[in-house]
Formats: C-alpha cells, sequence, structure tokens
C-alpha cells in the first residue's frame, strides 16, 4: 500500500452549526512515503439535491473501494468514482437522503446507504430503485417521517433516535452502527456488537472480525460469527503529555490487528450536548482547544505513534473516510 485517500470537507469561515457549517467536499490523496498529500476530488452538491444556500453544508462523509469504483456520500447523495482518474460516473439523490453518512457495493451489486437523518438504512438498486428500508430503531419510519416529503430539502432531522453511521455486510447479512446506543447490531437477526466504551462513528472489516471506532477514542474490534470482543484500545493514553481532546475520533482503516490509521476531526461546538457530552467527561476540558483535523498510524504491539499527518494544511477540515488505494 503505497496512497490513502481521505475524504472530508472545508470548513466556512464563519462559525455554523455542524449541518451547515462545510462549503465544499474534498478528496485528498496521502502519499505514504513522502507524507504529503494532493486534492483529487473539489465537489459542490447541485441545488436539485441540496438545501438553499447559504445554510447548506457539503462535504464529502463516509465511502468505500471496490475493484476501480470508488463510492463516497455527501449529506443527500451516494456518488461513485472511477479510480485511478476520479471521473464521476453516477450520482444518486433520493429525496429520502438526508444526513446520509455511509454507503458501500453489498455482494449482490446493490448499495447500502445508512441514512442518519431518518434513523434508517436503505439498500437502493444500480438504477436507484429503493429495495428495502431498515429501520434502526425496529419502528415504523412513516410514523415518525412524512414519506412524501424531500429530506434533502431539510437542514436536519435531529435530535436522532439512533444516529446510525456505518453499515456493512458479512456473508449476506447486514448490519448498522447505531451513535445512540453505542452498539451495532444486525438488521436481519439478534446480533448485536456491544460498544460499550462509546459511540461508534466508523468500521471496518477484517476477516472475520470487525473493529469500530468511538469518538472518544477508542478503537474495540469483535469476533463477527460469536460477537465476542477481540481488541479494545484507548488511544487517548498514546497521548500522555497531551491535556486536550484528541478530537472526534471518526475514520478507521485497519492494516492488521496490530496496526491501525486512524482519522480524528477537530472538536466543533454542537447545539445537541449528547453527542459532545464524553468531551469534557473524557479530558476535563471544552473544544477551543482541540487539535487540528488530522490522520495518526497507531502500533498496538509497540504501543506507539509511528506517524501523524496534520490534515488542516491541505484545507481538510474534517475526515469521514479513510481508503486504502495501492
Amino acid at each position: 500500500m503505497n496512497k490513502l485517500l481521505l475524504t472530508g470537507g472545508v470548513e466556512k469561515p464563519q462559525k455554523n452549526d455542524e449541518w451547515s457549517g462545510f462549503e465544499k467536499a474534498i478528496a485528498l490523496e496521502l502519499d505514504l512515503k513522502s507524507g504529503t498529500c494532493k486534492q483529487v476530488i473539489e465537489y459542490f452538491s447541485p441545488e436539485t439535491n441540496r438545501p438553499p444556500q447559504p445554510e447548506c453544508s457539503v462535504l464529502f462523509k463516509s465511502g468505500d473501494i471496490q475493484g476501480n469504483e470508488f463510492v463516497v456520500t455527501t449529506q443527500t447523495e451516494v456518488l461513485v468514482y472511477s479510480l485511478p482518474d476520479y471521473q464521476l460516473l453516477k450520482c444518486y439523490s433520493l429525496k429520502e437522503f438526508n444526513d446520509v453518512h455511509h454507503a458501500k457495493k453489498i455482494n449482490n451489486g446493490n448499495l447500502l446507504v445508512c441514512v442518519t437523518g431518518l434513523d434508517v438504512v436503505i439498500e437502493v438498486t444500480e438504477s436507484g430503485d429503493i429495495v428495502e428500508y431498515s429501520s434502526a430503531i425496529n419502528e415504523d419510519t412513516w410514523k415518525r417521517f412524512d414519506k412524501g416529503a424531500d429530506y434533502r430539502k431539510v437542514l436536519t432531522t435531529k435530535p436522532h433516535f439512533a444516529h446510525p453511521n456505518f453499515c456493512f455486510d458479512y456473508q449476506n447479512e447486514k448490519f448498522v452502527t447505531r451513535f445512540k446506543q453505542k452498539d451495532a447490531i444486525s438488521l436481519s437477526s439478534d446480533k448485536r456488537f456491544d460498544i460499550a466504551v462509546g459511540g461508534p462513528h466508523d468500521g471496518f472489516v477484517l476477516g472475520n472480525e470487525v473493529y469500530f471506532t468511538t469518538v472518544n477514542g477508542f478503537i474495540v474490534g469483535f469476533n463477527l460469527i460469536t460477537a465476542e470482543q477481540v481488541l479494545i484500545e484507548d488511544l487517548n493514553r498514546f497521548e500522555k503529555n497531551i491535556k486536550r481532546n484528541l478530537g472526534w475520533c471518526r475514520s478507521l482503516l485497519m492494516l492488521n490487528k496490530d496496526e491501525a490509521i486512524v482519522g480524528f476531526s477537530r472538536i466543533r461546538a454542537s447545539r445537541f450536548s449528547d453527542y459532545l457530552g464524553w468531551v469534557k467527561e473524557k479530558t476535563g476540558v471544552g473544544t477551543a482547544n482541540a487539535i487540528p483535523t488530522r490522520i495518526v498510524k497507531y502500533n498496538f504491539k509497540t504501543q506507539k505513534i509511528e506517524w501523524a499527518v496534520n490534515l488542516e494544511i491541505y484545507n481538510m477540515n474534517a475526515i469521514f473516510s479513510i481508503l486504502a488505494l495501492e
């Protein structure tokens, strides 16, 4: 592996709520040999697919690479790019898409889309047809939401009941993380991964194991068959001399069981205290002195940080995905 693909966004100059705080989406390529980044994609959603300016927020959230295709989400879209030339091939934007956090292609060729704003996971065909809605909280989605509304035009539906943010499949079974419940659940059985140390925000399947980040700085791993916990690492203790917040621990790339690359977004204030309640609880300090947005390479065997790259110097102020390119 020589390069990484990083997804995120550029913050607006003025202070805004989180759902209106980003002026454009960008993707960076990181050359691991030189430790430097170059911007490979800049994107802004068309007016038909988003709330009006200046309130709208556009940034890349989480994505996936399969073969020569790169799938990534904005707040209201799922985009498919070709690799290695980063040509936009398809844009899926359905009226149900609000605060979309993650999408990936599953074995049958369909897209699994984590629609955080509606607390639901939607399976979408390549032609853009909805196959299935799966509620993250076992509710009838349309009892709380208006099935006829265009939720792409709605700035936020917070507070969310579950805040699902990462979806994946294993042996044809679909799973999703739930920030509020601090877990990941199967969408078709009673299997549950108890991520008790914090709210999850990204995941990575490695063989028959799955690993999750929590926003307060943990990596927790489970056996996918037995749901037994196989790893728990507190990343805060790697930064023994730092009294500041590590940041919003979100992006995860597991290289193997002992090595991980983790992305941290600089902490920003939130109107909803339950999303950031862990900040003072964990560190005793607020958001003003948070460390910049960056990625960090951890070695759990040696218990050392091997390197870190500050992404703010490349104008990336929030990071959502770390994907292996080659």
